[in-house]
């Protein structure tokens, strides 16, 4: 059944794994693991924050190739591109028990071992594909920093798709690895150590692996914006007018300036902003 109008599709990825927590708590079990789903052969990394549909949209992209997938598994488009469905993706929410709560470091935590996972699929030639989704929200958690970091740093192969394309926004393009969140803080302190450890170091991270992560998402979008309708093509660089003009608004705000705001309030005009 097609989810682009679904409610689901208005859903954080987060929001619908803890739907799906109580129907799962007596099965022992990840929902994967209750389906019994063959072994992954790519690793996707995206933000618990970011819409389902986005990361649904983003892997049919990837097993596809197709920009615009159909969401519908009896589509046209699948019977002349039966090897998509040849595809498995470990994606975290749904290969994890979440109802297994051990604390981190653990034996029996299932949380904290992503580079296990990602180690068993670098030996079986597997590769990692990082969900962008339509506000650049991996940017913004550590735990994506991590897994890509570990994913280069083993030379993995890295391909980016994003669900929904929409423009850099200019509020993620300064990020930095001291500006991810995480939830615990227990995650913080045990990537810190890892990334120190075994990593590049705390130091290095964002000029070997953020600057990195942000040119092939820059590369990315420059590689399919020239392939778009022209409409589609008005439509981003229309959605890209309005991200500048917000920032611009909202410095201009901060920074109590009446004749710059006043220019920011005319430009914000002139791009419909919203």
């Amino acid at each position: 059944v097609s989810m682009s109008r679904s409610r689901e599709a208005e859903e954080s990825t987060q929001s619908l794994s803890m739907c799906l927590k109580p129907d799962m708590w007596n099965k022992k079990t990840s929902i994967s693991g209750f389906f019994h789903a063959p072994r992954p052969t790519v690793h996707v990394i995206h933000s618990w924050d970011g819409l389902f549909h986005d990361l649904v949209v983003g892997i049919a992209q990837h097993a596809t190739g197709f920009l615009e997938p159909s969401l519908d598994y009896s589509h046209v488009m699948y019977r002349k591109c039966p090897e998509a469905f040849d595809k498995c993706y470990f994606v975290d929410a749904f290969c994890i028990d979440q109802n297994v709560e051990q604390p981190v470091r653990d034996a029996y935590c299932q949380t904290d071992k992503f580079d296990l996972a990602l180690d068993l699929l670098r030996r079986q030639g597997g590769e990692v594909l990082w969900i962008i989704g339509r506000d650049y929200l991996p940017l913004t958690r550590l735990w994506c920093f991590y897994e890509a970091h570990r994913a280069l740093q083993d030379s993995m192969k890295l391909t980016m798709n994003f669900g929904l394309m929409r423009p850099f926004p200019r509020r993620r393009k300064g990020l930095q690895l001291k500006d991810a969140e995480v939830t615990s803080e227990e995650d913080h302190v045990l990537i810190n150590e890892e990334l120190e450890a075994r990593g590049v170091g705390l130091a290095k991270f964002d000029k070997q692996i953020t600057t990195r992560l942000k040119a092939q998402m820059s590369d990315e979008y420059l590689k399919i914006f020239p392939t778009l309708s022209r409409e589609a093509q008005d439509e981003l660089e229309w959605l890209d007018s309005q991200d500048n003009a917000r920032e611009d608004l909202l410095a201009a705000v901060e920074l109590d300036d009446i004749e710059d705001l006043r220019q920011c309030i005319d430009v914000g005009e002139e791009v419909r902003l919203e």
